[in-house]
């Protein structure tokens, strides 16, 4: 369902035995986390050598690649250190009634 360039990808409902769920939107692999009662929504695919985002680890708000390492902001997607060839797209969360819905014009690299 979308609305006003939000799709409905999840229920919050969902994150309670696990916290991400993967998604793919428009031919993109998406990971939506829940941490600390905040959604976040970025590309699953490092841009070095597209190793999965999700089964890396979290710090603070920053997602490492579970293979080499790199370091992106789960805010903006911006690399921040490691290998990396690019920012990972970056997804607006809203959570409506239970619904977790991400914007699906909000994709651009910081």
């Amino acid at each position: 369902m979308v609305d006003g360039g939000f799709a409905r990808v999840a229920f919050v409902s969902e994150f309670e035995a696990r916290n991400y769920k993967i998604i793919e939107l428009a031919r993109k692999e998406i990971v939506i986390l829940h941490l600390d009662g905040q959604f976040y929504a970025v590309d699953n695919l490092c841009p070095h050598r597209q190793a999965p985002l999700s089964t890396g680890a979290i710090e603070n708000d920053v997602i490492i690649c579970p293979w080499h390492e790199a370091r992106f902001d789960l805010k903006t997607g911006k690399g921040l250190e490691g290998p990396h060839r690019a920012d990972i797209g970056c997804y607006r969360v809203k959570v409506v009634d239970g619904g977790v819905w991400i914007d699906t014009n909000s994709h651009e690299k910081s």
